[in-house]
């Protein structure tokens, strides 16, 4: 952890600070504050508490109201008018490294607008072709309807978009592709990668003519998280997990990431606590269950 951070208080008081949502559902509650369990198919422990590494010590201090964290000293505390999170995936890549189970991490550049040199899952916001995404016809996973069932959305074509997103974005910032299809093809697919970060043409136009289909039915959701109300850049973005081949490589491209590390998660911990590797909550929360095998 930065040495200017030594614990998760001072991560309280930083633009760090964002709120999860998971959980059991808290319905007598505020909706920014209730907790929507993303299916009980996904992890282990359904009904644990949010924050479980974190929570005691900031309840302690009267800081988590419903599991949510909150300034009262900031303005947005006093009722002050917010910015709308943009939808946003997220997603964990692990890849088997003898008996290891190693994850990838991937660094923002200094000058970035959001989490500056912190380290990060592969993710970003949703595009809209994601929401016009054929699942019928170009990915093996759920259809929209069992996506709207997991994210807990009423609106399948929204629910979907989520996965959609987070495989793309995988494979625009680490050239990590998860799909399926004839080997060659696939071969030739990645070699179109950076029409997909021009933005000269769709992930679905490029599956279609590589006559390959996208591997969302090994994404599992695990995770919701919501950026304080006083960013103003705000998301709210679903943390889904996917294994992917031991043989895994990244290659970025672009200046959006400077640096990437496979690493398992105590390692990057032990980084993280010892000023190695920035990280906001959600990254560190996330390693900490993946530590405990709860992911």
């Amino acid at each position: 952890m930065p040495t200017e951070y030594p614990h998760f208080f001072a991560f309280f008081r930083t633009a760090a600070n964002l709120c999860r949502i998971g959980g059991a559902a808290q319905l007598n509650v505020p909706l920014r504050h209730r907790f929507v369990h993303p299916g009980r198919s996904l992890f282990a422990q359904a009904d644990r508490q949010p924050y479980p590494s974190i929570s005691g010590s900031l309840q302690e201090k009267g800081l988590i109201e419903d599991g949510v964290m909150a300034d009262r000293t900031h303005p947005s505390a006093l009722g002050e008018t917010s910015a709308l999170p943009m939808p946003a995936a997220t997603v964990v890549l692990v890849r088997q490294s003898g008996q290891a189970r190693e994850i990838l991490l991937l660094r923002r550049p200094a000058a970035s607008s959001f989490a500056p040199d912190h380290w990060v899952f592969p993710g970003g916001r949703i595009d809209e072709a994601d929401y016009e995404f054929d699942h019928a016809t170009y990915a093996n996973g759920p259809p929209p309807v069992e996506w709207a069932m997991q994210l807990a959305l009423s609106s399948p074509l929204e629910a979907a978009a989520y996965p959609v997103a987070a495989l793309r974005e995988a494979w625009e910032e680490t050239g990590i592709l998860l799909a399926e299809g004839e080997p060659a093809q696939l071969h030739r697919l990645q070699r179109q990668r950076p029409e997909l970060l021009a933005e000269t043409r769709t992930l679905q136009s490029l599956l279609a003519t590589a006559g390959a289909r996208l591997a969302t039915g090994h994404l599992r959701y695990f995770a919701r998280w919501i950026t304080p109300a006083w960013f103003p850049r705000r998301f709210d973005t679903r943390f889904f997990v996917t294994p992917v081949p031991a043989d895994a490589r990244c290659t970025r491209l672009g200046d959006e990431l400077v640096e990437h590390r496979w690493t398992t998660p105590a390692a990057a911990l032990r980084l993280h606590y010892h000023g190695g590797m920035r990280m906001m909550p959600p990254t560190i929360d996330t390693l900490r269950r993946l530590e405990r095998g709860e992911i």
